[in-house]
Order: structure tokens, then sequence, then C-alpha cells
């Protein structure tokens, strides 16, 4: 199971990083996909830290899982679930309505929460130096 979940990593890991780099070069199209349209430059600022954020987060995940550092990856995956419930939350908070681009952000919480679970059941649930 833990072969299973450093893939899955590996997966996120790519993803978050195209992520990033969609919003570096187009916050327009990006913010489409994150349900919060924006048009003006000043909220491609926003669009893009939140795409730079994603692309640290998925620069250390792919080096931690690469280093296969299970606590590290475990501590990033547990970041990542945070991250993606939240930004489900402002998106939806924005839009004021379900919309079927909020499933990329729960789609990334249950990724995340399934990466957890199969590193908690392949390490017993404890974790020694």
């Amino acid at each position: 199971m833990y072969d299973v979940a450093l893939k899955l990593c590996a997966l996120a890991a790519v993803g978050l990083v195209a992520v990033g780099v969609l919003a570096l070069i187009s916050p327009r199209r990006l913010s489409r996909s994150y349900g919060v349209e924006v048009h003006d430059a000043a909220s491609f600022a926003w669009v893009r830290a939140t795409g730079v954020r994603d692309l640290i987060l998925g620069a250390i995940l792919g080096a931690a899982t690469f280093a296969d550092d299970t606590l590290i990856v475990l501590v990033i995956c547990c970041a990542g679930l945070a991250l993606s419930l939240a930004d489900f939350l402002l998106a939806l908070t924005f839009a004021r309505r379900l919309r079927s681009e909020h499933g990329a952000h729960l789609g990334g919480a249950v990724a995340f929460l399934v990466i957890i679970i199969l590193i908690m059941q392949s390490s017993g649930g404890a974790f020694r130096p």
C-alpha cells in the first residue's frame, strides 16, 4: 500500500506544480477552473500567489516523495488537505452556490485524504526515527 501512496504523491506533486505554472502564465484561465473568475490585473496577483503556493507545495512534496521521507510526506499531505478544503470554502463563499469547478478542490481534498490513510495504514500509525 505504501508504494501506491508514493505513486499518488508523485502524481499530486506533478499536478500541483502544473497548477502553479498555469497560474503564473494564465491567471484568468486558472481562476475560472478554481471557480472564482477574475478579470482585473490586481486580482491576477492573488491568483498567481496561490499558484506559487501550489508550485512550492508540489516541489516540496515531490522532493519528499523522491527522498522517501514518510513523515514529511504525511505532513505535506495534511497541509494539502487543509489547503484544498480552505480553497473550496473560499471559492464556495465567493460563488454563493456550489459550482462544478469547486469539484477540483474537493477532489484534491479526497486525494490527500486517501494518501494520508494509505500512509497511516502502511505505517501502523507509528513513525520511528
